[in-house]
């Protein structure tokens, strides 16, 4: 019960793999869950390989988003910079640092674009993002706003929002914070809170 086969479809012309590539990118989990973060196309016969291999095409879904650097860190293979989105009122909202690139690509107060495979929003609002990886600068426009950020990640499908669904044990779990106090409710808060990454 604690796994759960994903659907395969068998293809045999390019036609066929576009349609199950599209359906596949939009299939949902029948209960709280991410989003599917990508597609892997192999030959039928072969057996998985743990681990990188060049047997497979593996995609995942991405999306650029604009930042600010607000600041650039010199390290041992290259640069990282600590990026922030603007909220309403144009203040920074820092999303973290961005994976390394080998020349730098930035100076601080410069908008940069950055490749993520996810935007995560927990339920307090918070915003972090995943796999962030500095594209180049862009002096075409500000940085996005938290909320430009997160449509955009919704379109994509890299959005990855605690928003319990109505009837599942969590949200009833939330819920219950009114009648129980801290008990149930907090638990279930705590346990989000610390292990959302493995959700």
């Amino acid at each position: 019960p604690n796994f759960v086969v994903l659907p395969q479809v068998r293809v045999t012309t390019h036609a066929e793999l576009e349609h199950a590539a599209k359906e596949m990118a939009h299939w949902e989990w029948k209960w709280d869950g991410p989003s599917i973060e990508g597609i892997v196309v192999r030959k039928a016969a072969m057996p998985y390989t743990f681990g990188p291999t060049d047997d497979y095409v593996k995609t995942k879904k991405a999306v650029e988003l604009k930042v600010t650097v607000v600041a650039v860190h010199h390290r041992k293979n290259g640069f990282t910079y600590t990026c922030a989105l603007r909220d309403d009122d144009g203040n920074e909202v820092v999303l973290g640092d961005t994976f390394v690139s080998r020349e730098k690509l930035a100076e601080e107060g410069d908008t940069l674009n950055v490749r993520i495979e996810e935007l995560l929003v927990d339920r307090t609002g918070k915003v972090a993002w995943g796999k962030p990886m500095p594209m180049g600068v862009d002096r075409s426009r500000p940085a996005y706003t938290v909320a430009q950020a997160i449509s955009l990640a919704r379109r994509f499908g890299v959005l990855k929002e605690y928003v319990p669904k109505e009837g599942t044990r969590l949200a009833e779990a939330l819920s219950a914070q009114d009648e129980e106090g801290d008990t149930r409710a907090e638990a279930a808060r705590t346990n989000w809170e610390e292990h959302w990454q493995d959700a």
